[in-house]
């Protein structure tokens, strides 16, 4: 599923985004409504997970074509 390939991201970014005050209250961005305040921080918080993971595909893939040479398997006769 989508939400399942950006687990490693959500989980690394939850203390950054999500909580704030070290993990005693959420992010605060519209005062005075938690449940629309909840809403918006939580789509902020998949969208930059989901860009978290796009960049980590984009590295991992440079990284390790430009240290480790690709696996060729050639057909058998």
């Amino acid at each position: 599923t989508a939400i399942g390939k950006i687990t490693l991201e959500t989980y690394l970014c939850q203390h950054h985004l999500y909580l704030a005050n070290d993990a005693k209250t959420i992010l605060v961005i519209v005062p005075d409504y938690p449940l629309v305040n909840f809403l918006v921080v939580t789509v902020i918080y998949v969208f930059v997970s989901h860009r978290l993971m796009n960049i980590t595909v984009v590295r991992s893939r440079y990284t390790m074509h430009r240290f480790c040479p690709p696996i060729v398997v050639h057909p058998s006769p």
